[in-house]
């Protein structure tokens, strides 16, 4: 968008996600050491400024599996019916787990798990996408 824009897109406003603009979170949003962890480690690998909101959303789901699986391990065996009943179990029961897109708390009805603290507003300012300030 950016890239395409130019001067023109300035100043725009968009709803998005921590891991966006985690550059320029305040230091006290509960998902910025996660955002930034995942944005250094993403950015060393395929380029500054290359992270999206997609890539975010799939830092999450690998931690609710990290989180999940080092519940499960405690439980059961990897293989076994129990494990994977323990496993099902523990993805829908994450609390207050921190991932690069916000806080999940997740259920048996909602496997997502992000609330409103997942949704930032940004602004285009200096051809990058930036945390808009309250």
């Amino acid at each position: 968008m950016i890239k395409l824009g130019g001067k023109d897109v300035e100043g725009t406003l968009f709803p998005t996600q921590p891991v966006v603009v985690a550059r320029t979170l305040p230091g006290d949003h509960q998902s910025k050491k996660a955002a930034l962890a995942f944005v250094d480690a993403y950015e060393a690998k395929y380029g500054k400024g290359t992270v999206t909101q997609f890539a975010g959303d799939a830092a999450r789901g690998l931690s609710a599996l990290q989180d999940a699986l080092g519940r499960a391990l405690k439980a059961g065996q990897p293989g076994t019916v129990a494990f994977r009943v323990v496993l099902c179990s523990v993805l829908e029961h994450a609390h207050e787990l921190v991932v690069p897109n916000g806080v999940v708390n997740t259920s048996a009805t909602d496997h997502v798990g992000l609330d409103q603290r997942a949704s930032v507003m940004g602004i285009i300012k200096n051809g990058q996408f930036t945390y808009l300030s309250q």
